[in-house]
């Protein structure tokens, strides 16, 4: 088996209704074949933990999981987890590949959600009272994105309780298809929007690596790949982005009773040059 020296991961919403990773004792098969492992965002709710002490449960579980393991997980920032980590973003491949979790990537953060407008609103708000050179650093854009993000959690109609997080739980597909049209809009503009930051924003980039919008894919825009990891929820698919040599092999993943498993590659980018081929011979690994 390939043995990986970095494993990128995301949206696995561990505990959450519709998550196929009901516990963090599933994660621990993620760290086989690999040096290190990055959770990109969303890995767990923490936005209501006053509220859910299920939250409260699995938070303290990821915790002893991450200590277990000194030095060979690195937890980025999601919009259900914006508090989780001081890290929202990593420069990569000595600036060849950023990852973050996407939530940056529209100003609404989520636009067919609940909280799109007022979202929109405060995070306008918040850097317009910045200085100009410091509000167009992504590093800033990030840390207010998170900020808000953390804020909401006090007005937001998907807290525990409130009728918002019930329709949530019991009427997911009902609820998608109302918005089929926003989230339809974002999966159709969301590569782009992707190469659009690093373009401003890490101009020596080739390749951005997010999660945040539940849908897998590897596109190729303007000499850039935008890579999505997908989401471990029902509906959704899922991969992982091992870093191999010089390549980066975008793998299946796949939901057990035992633990997440890694599949088959379904592309092989070269690190050096951004281009994308079918797998290979034994490239797949496992």
């Amino acid at each position: 088996m390939l043995t990986a020296r970095l494993r990128i991961v995301s949206d696995l919403h561990v505990g959450e209704p519709h998550s196929r990773v009901p516990g963090v004792d599933r994660l621990a098969p993620l760290l086989e074949g690999t040096e290190h492992l990055v959770f990109n965002g969303d890995t767990l709710d923490t936005r209501f933990l006053e509220l859910d002490p299920a939250a409260r449960t699995h938070l303290a579980a990821f915790t002893a999981f991450t200590a277990a393991h000194p030095g060979r997980i690195t937890v980025l920032t999601g919009n259900h987890d914006p508090d989780v980590s001081p890290l929202h973003h990593l420069d990569l491949e000595n600036g060849r590949v950023l990852v973050t979790h996407g939530d940056i990537l529209f100003p609404e953060m989520v636009p067919w959600g609940g909280e799109a407008d007022h979202f929109r609103a405060e995070q306008a708000r918040r850097l317009a009272a910045l200085p100009a050179g410091e509000r167009g650093l992504l590093e800033t854009r990030l840390r207010v994105c998170k900020e808000v993000a953390s804020d909401l959690r006090h007005a937001s109609p998907s807290r525990p309780g409130g009728v918002g997080h019930r329709w949530r739980r019991r009427w997911p597909t009902v609820r998608a298809l109302f918005h089929a049209h926003r989230i339809w809009r974002c999966w159709r503009e969301m590569p782009d929007a992707a190469v659009r930051l690093v373009e401003i924003h890490r101009p020596t980039a080739r390749i951005v690596i997010l999660g945040h919008f539940h849908w897998p894919g590897v596109w190729h825009l303007r000499d850039r790949v935008a890579i999505n990891t997908g989401a471990a929820t029902l509906a959704h698919g899922a991969l992982a982005v091992d870093f191999v040599g010089r390549q980066l092999l975008v793998r299946e993943l796949r939901f057990r009773r035992a633990g997440i498993e890694l599949g088959g590659v379904r592309h092989v980018i070269e690190l050096d040059e951004t281009s994308d081929r079918p797998p290979a011979g034994n490239a797949a690994g496992s």
